[in-house]
């Protein structure tokens, strides 16, 4: 998956060096300005500048015009997370803030905060374009390996020191959860430059399929946890948001939902409690409408919650969609600009697609209604039943020879597949013309092999098996 495209594995070679730029980048931040930064704004920076280099090299641009450029990209970078850390409040498009910023006198807090965050953003800009300037491969990944680790010791000496000498705890980030996705992205971006020279993986015999599929998925499993890991604090605080707005808009709701309850659950056959008279008329009774308040804040919590995972299941299946669309345009390759358009678009073009179509569905649909009439037919549906049950027949392979590795695969169908070997030998080496009986003999052979009852068995047989 990821060996044959060389921009997913720039994707995932770049995510492994933004997790330690961003965790410097947050920790810096936190622990002098207690600024938030994300992990999306860090990644920005980073593309912007891989992009504009890319742009560059591609289009060999002159030295000039890519200075320019990479120096204008670079202010609206700088702009931006300015704009994202401290003066959100404001219209972005104003740049009345902007302007005031740099007129009017400035702090001493404030400079050393403009001058951090400059020097932040030209790091990460300088590591963007590094990654296009020298692509990731195998003769340098493990260098940028070493040196996120590195970068993560030090980062991780200074906070335990910070604690041990000054009593200083710097909640954010959780370095844990940054190490272990730069972690888990690493042994993915290395594990994918292995193979990128001839994109071939080597399965045991009879488990290619069991292995792209376990590939796939422990692939796919490692980077969704990795972009968990990485959007840890965004999610979090997503949710809280998501919650309260559930809350305040499940309200109105909960009455309805409170007697939908009480009359799926109500105990119908219970008799009702009969009051004292003394107690029959004496006024309201504040135990039970202690108990309703209860029971209804607990049904509100309730709605709230299964309407927060309903809208963040829908959420996830939306997200899931958007990236499946989203890796198919990325992944479609154009067409030959220099072979000849077809003419799929004339009126003569589609009524011989649709000729065509219609002759394949009849030859189909007769192949599946009309019985073989001759060995050699019985023996071209045994065929196709094997090649349906993953053990398809080798172009060398005599008809016995067939028969002894079905017969080994499946030993419960051994006699029916025997009796359509035997005609087939007969009629083509012996010269035998079948009889109406004996191609009945073979007809009920064929039929019980498909048998629904081994349909469990062939599927497993196809699945496990490295024949397509």
């Amino acid at each position: 998956m990821l060996n044959r495209s060389p921009f997913l594995i720039f994707i995932a070679a770049g995510a492994m060096e933004l997790c330690w730029l961003y965790a410097w980048a947050a920790f810096l931040l936190y622990s002098i300005f207690k600024c938030q930064i994300s992990f999306s704004l860090t990644g920005s920076v980073f593309l912007m500048a891989a992009t504009v280099f890319a742009l560059s090299k591609k289009f060999r641009w002159q030295r000039i015009y890519t200075l320019l450029l990479q120096l204008v990209i670079l202010a609206a970078a700088y702009y931006f997370v300015i704009y994202w850390l401290r003066y959100s409040q404001n219209d972005f498009w104003d740049f009345k803030w902007f302007a005031g910023l740099i007129q009017r006198p400035k702090a001493p807090m404030e400079i050393i905060f403009l001058i951090v965050v400059g020097l932040l953003v030209i790091t990460i800009w300088q590591r963007g374009i590094k990654s296009i300037k020298i692509p990731y491969g195998p003769e340098n990944m493990f260098a940028r390996f070493d040196l996120g680790i590195a970068a993560f010791v030090v980062l991780f000496i200074i906070k335990l020191l910070l604690w041990v000498k000054g009593n200083i705890i710097v909640p954010q980030p959780r370095l844990e959860y940054i190490f272990l996705a730069y972690f888990i992205l690493s042994f993915v971006t290395i594990g994918a430059l292995r193979y990128a020279g001839d994109g071939q993986q080597v399965f045991e015999e009879g488990f290619a399929k069991t292995g792209v599929l376990l590939s796939f998925s422990v692939v796919t499993v490692l980077i969704v946890t990795s972009l968990t890991l990485l959007f840890h604090a965004q999610l979090v605080e997503g949710a809280r948001t998501l919650s309260v707005l559930l809350k305040e808009s499940a309200t109105p709701l909960a009455p309805f939902l409170i007697m939908i309850l009480r009359a799926i659950f109500s105990h119908r056959n219970q008799a009702p409690e009969i009051k004292p008279a003394n107690q029959a008329n004496s006024g309201l009774d504040l135990s039970d409408l202690s108990a309703t308040e209860t029971s209804s804040g607990i049904i509100q919590t309730l709605m709230a919650w299964g309407l927060f995972g309903l809208v963040l299941i829908l959420l996830l299946i939306a997200l899931g969609l958007g990236l499946y669309f989203l890796w198919r345009y990325l992944l479609f390759r154009p067409a030959d600009q220099n072979k000849k358009k077809r003419q799929s678009g004339t009126l003569t073009a589609w009524l011989a697609g649709l000729r065509n179509f219609l002759k394949a569905m009849l030859k189909k649909i007769s192949s599946l209604i009309r019985s073989p009439q001759t060995g050699v037919e019985l023996y071209g549906a045994l065929s196709s039943w094997g090649r349906h049950s993953g053990l398809s027949r080798n172009q060398f392979e005599t008809p016995l020879e067939y028969r002894s590795r079905l017969a080994r695969r499946f030993p419960e169908l051994a006699p029916p597949i025997e009796t359509i070997i035997k005609l087939f030998n007969s009629e083509l080496y012996g010269g035998l013309s079948l009889s109406r009986e004996m191609l009945e003999t073979g007809i009920k052979a064929k039929r019980q092999l498909c048998r629904p009852i081994y349909w469990p068995k062939r599927f497993w047989t196809w699945f496990v098996s490295a024949n397509n």
